[in-house]
């Protein structure tokens, strides 16, 4: 038998051997580019690309998972988020946040505190410096090989009403502590 392939004015004939060869030289390149990047010829282990082997110059819509951290400069750098718990900031002074990095906790580059008020309507952050609207609400304390000390001002911002409860959505949860350090 004979295939007829007509596209306009043009007809070309195909046997059938020929027609169904052809198929199945298109699907196996076709399997064949799709297995090579699914590997990309590393151990069986590994599935797809490499971090190395993507180009990310463009931006990734969604969410983008590094497991080891960001690489910048040569310096592998992980960020951690972490809880601050329950706080009344007008009975109490200051908090003690275990941070889970033990004794690499001299690797910490930055830290970042945001304390959320009672209604959980704002956010606030709780900054270094020497002016006074810097200082006015609190400061992040020592950080030592297994806690972050986050404390507030006498009679400053965090001192009210605003700050005092010890429920909320998030059970007891006063704001977060954010954490870059080197991997």
């Amino acid at each position: 038998m004979v295939k007829k392939i007509k596209i306009g004015k043009l007809q070309i004939n195909f046997s059938n051997r020929l027609f169904y060869t052809l198929i199945v030289i298109g699907v196996l390149a076709v399997v064949g580019v799709g297995v090579y990047a699914y590997n990309s010829g590393g151990p069986a282990s590994v599935v797809g690309h490499s971090a190395e082997e993507l180009d990310l110059s463009g931006g990734v819509d969604g969410v983008a998972v590094f497991n080891d951290g960001i690489k910048t400069d040569n310096i592998v750098l992980k960020t951690k988020v972490i809880e601050i718990g329950d706080w009344n900031m007008v009975s109490s002074f200051g908090s003690g946040v275990d941070h889970g990095l033990g004794v690499n906790y001299f690797k910490i580059r930055s830290i970042d505190v945001i304390i959320r008020d009672d209604a959980n309507t704002r956010i606030y952050p709780i900054l270094l410096g020497d002016s006074v609207e810097l200082t006015k609400g609190g400061s992040i304390g020592d950080t030592t090989s297994n806690r972050i000390l986050i404390s507030r001002f006498t009679g400053g911002f965090f001192e009210n009403s605003n700050f005092d409860s010890e429920e909320y959505d998030d059970p007891y949860n006063r704001g977060w502590i954010t954490i870059t350090y080197e991997a």
